[in-house]
């Protein structure tokens, strides 16, 4: 082959090779834009993702707030209740008589003046014997029309302490499991075994020597709209009312 025809050859070689590489140049090109085009779609689902995260923690929180606000709530529907504690079954008269006579005998109450609403037992029966006789000795629940005689009773509870009977305030389930783990923690053990005043106030709060130490019921302390991140429903209905009145 002459030289000529290989230069012709060589030539026609680099040519392909141009036209390859400019079609490469091209797709590259296109490739280019389809990444950047995903990477924009890519940023902006993470940007709802974010968003989405946010309002699932806010739902999360207001939904935990509005949960111990019912809580708080039943439980002071139940502030005029009282349980009692160790009350024989084995009476023939009513349970509100069982109670005034109780109150009478132990607590050195007048309770002429006193009126309950209702008393009722908890809980299943049990095969438990007292003196040969079936006394399960369930708890009471004593409900009393006003709270001041409520506040008296609790504040006799003390002369209980030597007898097997007790009385306290009834609570929601959530509350009286708090109180109960606020009561067993180590720093109440020990401040007990210092001879410390420990006390339990309510709803669950653990006080050592008059310092709130443990409170469990701390998030009552959160507006149910403070986290809220959406749109003010105030100002939002001044928007609409607004237009409305320019129409």
């Amino acid at each position: 082959m002459k030289a000529d025809d290989k230069l012709i050859c060589i030539f026609e070689q680099l040519h392909r090779n141009y036209d390859k590489i400019r079609e490469l140049e091209t797709e590259q090109s296109s490739y280019s834009e389809e990444v950047k085009i995903v990477s924009e779609g890519f940023s902006k689902l993470s940007h709802r993702v974010v968003k989405m995260e946010e309002l699932c923690e806010t739902q999360r929180w207001t939904a935990k707030v509005l949960s111990y606000k019912s809580i708080d709530t039943e439980a002071r529907i139940m502030r005029n209740n009282i349980m009692i504690y160790g009350l024989t079954e084995n009476f023939r008269y009513n349970t509100k008589t069982l109670v005034l006579n109780f109150l009478e005998s132990e607590l050195d109450i007048d309770t002429s003046e006193m009126c309950i609403e209702r008393a009722h037992r908890l809980g299943q029966v049990h095969d438990t014997k007292y003196r040969g006789r079936q006394d399960s000795k369930r708890p009471m629940v004593v409900r009393f029309r006003d709270y001041l005689d409520t506040e008296t009773i609790l504040s006799k509870a003390y002369k209980l302490r030597s007898t097997y009977f007790g009385i306290d305030r009834q609570f929601p389930k959530e509350i009286s499991i708090a109180r109960t783990q606020l009561y067993n923690l180590n720093e109440a053990r020990e401040a007990r075994a210092k001879y410390q005043k420990v006390q339990l106030r309510y709803p669950a709060k653990l006080f050592i020597d008059g310092k709130c130490v443990r409170d469990w019921f701390k998030v009552l302390g959160t507006a149910r709209l403070k986290e809220t991140r959406g749109p003010d429903p105030i100002n939002q209905r001044k928007s609409v009312f607004g237009e409305y009145r320019d129409r």
